[in-house]
């Protein structure tokens, strides 16, 4: 049974994938880490399918199979990754289509807006102030030293910012 939105005052968003396509800028940071080790470059496709779980994840389903389980090696190729998307993370310069208008109509109608990525929280405030220079989000919050989604701490964090209760 789908909860009753009819009292809902507040929404969270989550940003790769849903507010912005942003696996290129991704794909970009993680080529370049890839190339760096002498490892395939990854597909478009491979990129999303690695996607989920925050950057640790991102570059140890990017490395080869053999690989991904030495961790120094992780540490190494995930440091180089931190460096390159560091570079590459601002090439997201599009919302999906529609989304802009929608996240603007939502904020007039008095909804209180977040968003909650997986993604380093300082490239998600950036990110967020690039796409929606309007200032619509209330709480923008990224990968910090608090659990990642899907674990309920950080929304629950939110909800409470944004005056809100969560609904399951």
């Amino acid at each position: 049974m789908l909860p009753d939105f009819r009292d809902c005052r507040a929404i969270i968003f989550d940003l790769d994938g849903t507010l912005a396509d942003t696996v290129d800028a991704i794909r970009e940071g993680i080529n370049l880490a890839m190339t760096q080790f002498h490892f395939p470059e990854r597909s478009y496709d491979q990129v999303i399918a690695a996607v989920g779980n925050g950057a640790r994840m991102l570059v140890r389903r990017c490395m080869p199979r053999e690989k991904a389980n030495d961790e120094a090696l992780l540490a190494e190729v995930l440091a180089a990754y931190d460096a390159a998307y560091a570079r590459t993370y601002m090439h997201t310069r599009h919302c999906y289509a529609g989304i802009p208008k929608a996240v603007a109509a939502l904020h007039r109608a008095g909804y209180r807006l977040a968003v909650l990525s997986n993604k380093q929280d300082a490239y998600v405030k950036a990110l967020i102030r690039q796409l929606f220079p309007d200032n619509e989000f209330t709480v923008v919050m990224g990968q910090c030293e608090l659990p990642l989604k899907p674990d309920p701490t950080v929304p629950a964090i939110i909800a409470e910012r944004l005056g809100a209760k969560l609904t399951e």
